[in-house]
């Protein structure tokens, strides 16, 4: 069971960070990059993210963070080519992870993490990419904690 943000705060005072998931499937087009929606928030001890900017997780503060995130695809028979990337500020590519098509239907599950310094407004968003039928970023409701998006400050400053 996740921890609320009073929980979160009472064990680590002063921590800034936030989790976020999606509770149900996302429908991802085909050559189209697409910032994944989240619209359950597992915590947010820094008001990091908005249900008005859904995408985005946006740094209260300036300073080092780490960011992670992790997605599945749905299963499919074609071969797809799956690409899972944080964005920085609507344009700049901070990692990339590129999956080749999965045999025989299989899932295919994709993990990023990225540490870097962030200032104070600036945001990221989990962008995916596929270049084969339109299919399914499974969500909460299929498999747990996919996908999820997650930031924590590290250092301020």
């Amino acid at each position: 069971m996740p921890l609320s943000n009073a929980e979160l705060e009472t064990l680590f005072p002063g921590m800034i960070g936030c989790k976020l998931t999606h509770s149900i499937n996302q429908a991802i087009g085909t050559s189209v990059d697409t910032p994944l929606t989240f619209d359950t928030e597992l915590y947010d001890s820094g008001e990091m993210h908005s249900g008005t900017r859904p995408t985005r997780i946006t740094f209260p503060i300036t300073g080092l963070y780490v960011v992670v995130a992790n997605c599945t695809w749905a299963a499919t028979g074609g071969g797809n080519q799956r690409s899972l990337f944080i964005r920085h500020d609507g344009s700049k590519m901070l990692g990339n992870v590129k999956g080749p098509q999965t045999p025989g239907g299989l899932a295919c599950s994709q993990c990023l993490t990225v540490i870097d310094r962030f200032e104070e407004t600036h945001y990221v968003e989990m962008v995916v990419h596929q270049d084969g039928v339109p299919l399914n970023m499974l969500g909460q409701a299929t498999v747990p904690y996919s996908p999820f998006f997650t930031a924590y400050l590290l250092v301020k400053g």
